[in-house]
């Protein structure tokens, strides 16, 4: 979520602002891979105003999208060969049971090692 500030004025000319949250559109992983087939590669690669300019055609029910976005996605796929969301792994939690029992474990023997 981003937020920005509103400026707003009442009739009766009393200015007031507060801030609002807006929720960052959300570009599935096919929007993704349209953003990457319009940019292109090589020698026929488009610039980002016509990226987004083709986009905003393709998807005119979504919000335009920006050069940054454009450029995060394009650099996503340089770096990991692929667009898909990297899901974030949970800390390792292990049962008190598991603990107890990897610790009688190592007591018994000091040198083996423990996998969950």
């Amino acid at each position: 979520m981003t937020s920005c500030d509103v400026k707003m004025s009442s009739p009766n000319s009393t200015s007031f602002s507060f801030r609002v949250a807006i929720q960052m559109v959300y570009l599935t992983e096919m929007h993704k891979i349209t953003i990457l087939q319009m940019i292109g590669y090589r020698d026929r690669t488009r610039t980002k105003g016509e990226v987004i300019r083709l986009f905003q055609e393709k998807y005119p029910e979504l919000p335009p999208i920006s050069q940054g976005t454009v450029s995060k996605i394009e650099k996503q796929f340089r770096e990991r060969g692929h667009v898909r969301q990297l899901k974030k792994n949970p800390p390792n939690k292990l049962s008190d049971h598991h603990k107890l029992d990897v610790m009688l474990m190592l007591e018994e023997n000091p040198h083996a090692h423990a996998k969950p």
